[in-house]
């Protein structure tokens, strides 16, 4: 029986990191990287302060639970990437989330994720798009102010 169960969390991980990444970055299907940890009230404030104020992002959806905090920001229409634009990408948008998890003490782990839409030359309609490594290191610059902001909080 544990090796079953064994068995079958292998590959509920395994599914859900494929989810994330495909291998190469400029693949990866969703961004993800952890951001510390803080207390819930600092991780929303945070997050309107930084996402919000700063960056222009929209937040429009917030749930909270027993188990987590969820925020999730609007499409942003964002300016190209030169290495996009070398893809023959014309436009793209950019969605944040941020989940906080418990862990112990009032305290939560925070994660930021993004997703990447793009329109291509010759296409219409806005679809998945990879994240090129331009963009993968804004949105790693902006994680890691983030990063700060929890740091200085604890």
């Amino acid at each position: 029986m544990r090796f079953i169960l064994t068995c079958v969390s292998l590959l509920f991980l395994n599914s859900c990191s494929s989810t994330i990444s495909n291998g190469s970055s400029s693949n990866l299907v969703q961004y993800s990287k952890p951001l510390g940890v803080s207390y819930r009230a600092e991780f929303s404030g945070v997050i309107r302060v930084i996402i919000e104020n700063k960056y222009q992002y929209v937040i429009i959806r917030q749930e909270e639970t027993a188990r987590d905090v969820y925020i999730e920001t609007d499409w942003k229409e964002r300016n190209l990437f030169e290495d996009e634009k070398e893809k023959n990408i014309i436009a793209a948008r950019t969605r944040l989330i941020f989940r906080a998890r418990p862990r112990h003490a009032g305290q939560y782990t925070i994660h930021m994720f993004a997703d990447n839409e793009v329109i291509i030359k010759g296409m219409g309609n806005w679809e998945q798009g990879s994240f090129s490594p331009m963009f993968q290191a804004s949105l790693d610059d902006l994680s890691r102010e983030l990063r700060i902001e929890y740091k200085v909080l604890f």
